[in-house]
């Protein structure tokens, strides 16, 4: 039902049409960029980097001068790089569409500037993308009457006196002062004088607030939901893995699994969260579309730390559970554009809920900064390590090669037992890949569960 709302009002909107797809990587157009073909669009793309996976069958360029050492740099890069382009990737575009009137369609989460003249369609506000900022988000918490751990949002200089106060252990946000950021990318755990120093050194050239909270033990989740004009879509709680590199103070963000199960009552009370957010939002900023809570589920319970305002791994795996032929983004387009009927949406997060439910996954991306060769690895998780099987054998193939921030290593394993963190399997990639294809990942600390 969904793919075919979608797809017919896809249709409407493209058949006949050019289309522009710009993000940072050539393998995340793919699956999008067929879509559109075969609706009818004449569909062209602009790229940071080709990455890992099946290549489009569209053209595309790929724009300079955006190397970057992590995801969020390679995004960073992309999105200068769209502001200011090379005059001969303009020449190209004007030579499809000399009109300038082509949808741009964006594959990045970023709000970006329109690409030589031509529109974004389908773009979230800019007030929406501010919700990202982590020193701001309390503020919503507390107006939809959420329970928070405590938090000191204070100036970059005053925050080892916040350290202190919340008693040494503590994790530090920098706000967008140099632009928005996710996958715990300005995010570090401060639990020493020296991760104190260290810290102030990294955030001085990004940030001039800093949001600071205690250190929370407990598996790191989040909860989503989708917002329609009538009504609100609530899925179910998602492990997020999450890495710890404790000498450096990271964490390191490794996707996300469906196999953690929280206690009953600790599912529902996410979802009442979610909800309270989404009607929130509505209420107040006309929000429409997907978005996810982060957080920590602790000794007293969830408690949130972030709202990605955006289509989420985690969203985007439940979504894709129910619609795996479908670019989900697409699906945020038409809404935000009033191209779709939302009432066709009704009962999404329900199906999806019971699709998760029913499919337990773990979808693990880690980067490193040493060279990879391509390569993909057939394996086996014993529940304990991850190991090389023959082929008929394999759970999953690991996959590396390159991506935006140097070099990825993919796998997805499905049918995972149910009920416990995944965040030893996540860990146990890592070893793999470091062992096996000469990725650089530290040997990581892993959450407890401690509301089990």
């Amino acid at each position: 039902m969904v793919s075919e709302a979608v797809r017919s009002a896809l249709s409407r909107v493209v058949g006949g049409r050019r289309v522009l797809l710009a993000g940072d990587v050539a393998a995340a157009q793919t699956l999008k960029g067929a879509l559109l073909a075969e609706m009818g669009a004449d569909v062209r793309g602009i790229v940071a980097r080709e990455g890992t996976g099946e290549l489009p069958a569209h053209e595309y360029r790929m724009l300079g001068g955006v190397a970057s050492a992590s995801i969020m740099d390679g995004i960073w890069a992309f999105e200068r790089a769209v502001a200011d382009l090379p005059d001969a990737v303009v020449a190209w575009l004007d030579a499809w569409d000399p009109d300038r009137s082509a949808l741009v369609m964006p594959t990045t989460p970023s709000v970006l500037p329109p690409i030589a003249g031509r529109r974004m369609y389908g773009q979230r506000p800019a007030e929406w993308a501010a919700l990202e900022d982590k020193t701001i988000i309390d503020a919503v918490w507390d107006a939809a009457g959420i329970t928070r751990a405590p938090a000191h949002i204070v100036p970059l200089a005053m925050a080892p006196s916040a350290h202190r106060a919340l008693g040494g252990n503590t994790v530090w946000s920098a706000d967008n002062t140099a632009g928005w950021h996710g996958g715990a990318a300005r995010v570090r755990w401060v639990h020493s004088q020296e991760a104190v120093e260290r810290t102030l050194a990294e955030f001085a050239p990004i940030a001039e607030m800093v949001r600071v909270m205690p250190f929370l033990e407990g598996i790191p989740c989040s909860i989503h939901a989708y917002v329609l004009p009538d009504a609100i879509e609530v899925f179910r709680p998602i492990e997020m893995l999450i890495l710890r590199d404790r000498p450096n103070g990271r964490f390191e963000y490794a996707s996300v699994g469906t196999g953690w199960d929280p206690r009953p009552d600790d599912r529902e009370h996410m979802r009442g969260v979610a909800r309270a957010v989404a009607e929130h939002l509505r209420a107040t900023m006309g929000y429409l579309g997907g978005f996810s809570i982060d957080g920590v589920m602790t000794v007293d319970g969830f408690r949130p730390t972030e709202l990605n305002p955006r289509l989420s791994a985690g969203l985007g795996l439940q979504l894709g559970l129910i619609a795996d032929d479908l670019p989900v983004g697409t699906l945020t387009h038409l809404l935000l554009e009033g191209d779709l009927d939302a009432t066709l949406l009704h009962g999404l997060g329900e199906r999806a809920v019971e699709a998760s439910d029913a499919m337990r996954i773990a979808r693990v991306v880690l980067h490193s900064l040493e060279p990879l060769d391509d390569a993909e690895v057939p394996v086996a998780w014993t529940g304990s390590d991850v190991v090389e099987v023959a082929e008929e054998d394999a759970k999953a193939v690991v996959r590396a090669g390159t991506a935006p921030s140097g070099w990825v290593v993919m796998a997805r394993f499905e049918d995972v037992p149910a009920g416990p963190s995944l965040a030893p399997l996540a860990r146990a990639v890592a070893r793999f890949a470091s062992d096996r294809l000469g990725a650089r990942h530290d040997d990581y600390e892993i959450p407890a569960d401690v509301r089990a």
